[in-house]
């Protein structure tokens, strides 16, 4: 028995590319690539090298609709899938490419900067609604000593 399975996580670098099916029944197929930033070493220094993982999947008509909207460039996503290995022939030679075939996509939320966390709160002196309902729930302003 053999296992063919890859896990990656990093940031799309464009947008997805759809190729529509010619059935209606044939599913949908999306092409993006991730990228992830791996450090490595150069002569004795550490450097950061960014790889880069084609992606292909073949997904029914749903999850396309439901998936290639948010597969925008520099969507953080974590990704499961088989590894793939292309050879292609080119004016320079032989290159290899390594693919994975999408089974699951994860969107990971990015976290906020400093400021846009500062432009998004607004100033509240207001109890909430829900530790109105429950006075024992935790409030940290109950334990400011003023």
């Amino acid at each position: 028995m053999y296992i063919n399975k890859l896990q990656w996580q990093g940031f799309l670098g464009k947008d997805c590319q759809r190729i529509e099916p010619r059935k209606e029944k044939d599913p949908v197929f999306v092409t993006f690539s991730v990228a992830q930033a791996m450090p490595g070493r150069v002569n004795g220094t550490t450097q950061e090298n960014t790889v880069w993982l084609n992606c292909k999947a073949r997904w029914s008509l749903e999850r396309a609709d439901s998936l290639t909207p948010k597969l925008l460039k520099g969507a953080h996503v974590f990704i499961e899938g088989a590894l793939e290995i292309e050879e292609k022939d080119t004016a320079t030679g032989r290159r290899t490419y390594i693919n994975m075939v999408v089974s699951n996509v994860q969107f990971i939320p990015r976290p906020m900067r400093a400021e846009q966390e500062t432009e998004t709160e607004a100033p509240s002196s207001a109890p909430l609604k829900a530790e109105a309902a429950n006075p024992s729930a935790f409030n940290p302003a109950r334990f400011d000593e003023d």
